[in-house]
């Protein structure tokens, strides 16, 4: 009788196992057991509920902002529209009188004479130009020397060379400045120089007064006639020539 009791009590627990397992299973769903008294929908609720109070709360905002815009827009209206008041007693208005009277004139009254205007003198020149001639230039091989000599130091800004009878060669051309240094002029060393054609030096940046232009001059043809101009924009140089034998 004791076995058959074991064995059915045995059973009954067998049985039960099975349900209570797939009970505690059930209550899970994948997110942890279920509280007692507490239900899922309720969460739903409230996140529903807290969704809808910030989309309240953003809705009032926006409204705010869409009022506070209008009655901005509103008070710039009313006072871009709004035309200035005028003083209600302006002051009074005076006649215009001419600005140059003109009073009549009387047979008495001494006239005087219209003088003419002053003369209108011409601007001056910006530079000053001097020149000195070199003729009968001949056919000596290797050329000769001449000289243009200054009275006193002068800053010179170009040399002009002119040959009026023959084609002369410049085989060199020299500057001697006030502290002893010797510059050479080279748009006019070997230069050729064309009857009727006029040659001018680069601009003259020596820093200094010049004393002396050395040149070498050969004619190729007949005897041959140089005219050296010298500029300066400091007052007119005070040039002469000198030939050396």
């Amino acid at each position: 009788m004791k076995p058959l009791l074991t064995s059915l009590l045995v059973s009954a627990v067998l049985l039960q196992a099975p349900a209570a397992f797939s009970q505690d299973r059930g209550g899970r769903d994948n997110h942890g057991p279920v509280r007692p008294g507490h239900d899922r929908h309720d969460d739903r609720r409230d996140n529903d509920r807290y969704e809808r109070d910030r989309r309240d709360r953003e809705e009032r905002d926006r409204r705010d902002r869409e009022e506070r815009d209008r009655r901005e827009r509103e008070e710039r209206d009313r006072r871009g529209h709004n035309p200035p008041r005028r003083d209600p007693n302006p002051p009074p208005r005076y006649p215009d009188y001419p600005r140059h009277p003109t009073y009549p004139s009387h047979p008495n009254y001494p006239t005087y004479p219209n003088y003419p205007n002053y003369p209108t003198y011409p601007t001056p020149p910006s530079s000053y130009d001097n020149s000195v001639y070199f003729s009968d230039i001949t056919r000596r091989s290797g050329g000769e020397w001449v000289r243009v000599n200054f009275s006193y130091p002068s800053y010179v800004d170009h040399v002009r060379a002119y040959a009026s009878s023959a084609s002369i060669l410049v085989h060199e051309a020299i500057l001697h400045t006030q502290s002893g240094r010797q510059l050479v002029i080279r748009n006019l060393a070997s230069q050729m120089l064309y009857p009727g054609n006029s040659y001018t030096s680069e601009y003259i940046t020596a820093g200094e007064r010049i004393v002396a232009i050395d040149l070498r001059l050969e004619s190729y043809g007949n005897y041959g006639d140089v005219r050296l101009t010298v500029s300066s924009s400091n007052g007119t140089p005070q040039i002469y020539a000198v030939r050396y034998p």
